[in-house]
């Protein structure tokens, strides 16, 4: 049984009972000490008592070697005992206390009890399973129909929350006709109102922000970038603060070496604003 030991004694070599049975019978003290070992294994996994029944010195020379007068030496210093047609182990309950045969039929038994209760549990589980299906039909029988009215009103009465305050969409819409490049209008509207919202943190009056993005617009729709392949997209626009750039920066057409890192920063913000929430 795996993880079982055989308990062994640490001065087992030096004992008495170990110098006569060598002297008795000739053998090495290695050859003697395996064969107690064997001895006590044998018993261990065999037996629950301690008792080999029917079984004689012959019989254990058969199953651990040695010759029968060798097991009689160990049966003459009291480590074993012929009687009565059976082997005994004297001192076998104190060694052992509870035998490898002893735990393998503990555990079987265990797993048996196991088994029985997981059938047991089994069969419970499908009884109620049917007595659930009994009375959901027996529901469903006798159950009157329902029926469900829904007035369209009540999908229609509902209206889409704006992307912006709904006093700066009109800004918004005018905003974004200025502007050059027709390209991801919500993504636009939100960083529109992010930017008013910007701007008034520095101290401008809601109508002043719109006009600063309006004009800011205007000049950059003229501009040659605007008019490039290289042109922003609309919330990129926004959301780099464009409306606060030098206008001299806008003046870099299509030809310019500078716009190609442009181009690849617009293109990323674009992904990232592309993105849902």
């Amino acid at each position: 049984m795996a993880g079982d030991f055989t308990p062994m004694d640490h001065d087992l070599p030096d004992k008495e009972e170990m110098l006569a049975i060598i002297e008795s019978t000739g053998d090495s003290i290695e050859t003697v000490f395996y064969r107690i070992f064997l001895l006590w294994r044998l018993f261990d996994r065999q037996t629950i008592d301690g008792i080999m029944h029917g079984c004689g010195a012959r019989s254990i020379a058969s199953q651990l070697g040695g010759k029968p007068a060798f097991w009689e030496s160990v049966a003459n210093v009291g480590w074993l005992s012929f009687k009565d047609g059976n082997a005994e182990l004297p001192g076998f309950t104190k060694r052992f206390k509870i035998s490898a045969k002893a735990r393998r039929e503990a555990a079987v038994k265990r797993k048996q009890e196991y088994r029985e209760r997981k059938k047991t549990q089994k069969n419970v589980g499908q009884s109620m399973g049917q007595r659930v299906d009994e009375l959901r039909d027996t529901h469903e029988t006798n159950a009157s129909p329902v029926s469900v009215s829904v007035s369209v009103s009540s999908f229609t009465d509902v209206k889409e929350t704006p992307i912006v305050p709904r006093d700066q969409l009109s800004d918004f819409e005018t905003w974004w006709k200025v502007y050059p490049k027709k390209s991801g209008k919500d993504a636009a509207c939100r960083a529109y109102a992010a930017a008013i919202k910007r701007i008034r943190a520095s101290g401008q009056e809601p109508k002043q922000a719109q006009a600063t993005l309006l004009e800011a617009v205007k000049r950059y729709a003229s501009s040659p970038k605007a008019k490039s392949r290289y042109c922003w997209n609309p919330a990129t626009w926004l959301n780099g603060g464009h409306w606060e750039d030098d206008p001299s920066v806008w003046r870099r057409g299509e030809d310019d070496p500078h716009e190609v890192d442009d181009a690849k920063h617009a293109e990323a913000m674009e992904k990232f604003l592309a993105m849902p929430d």
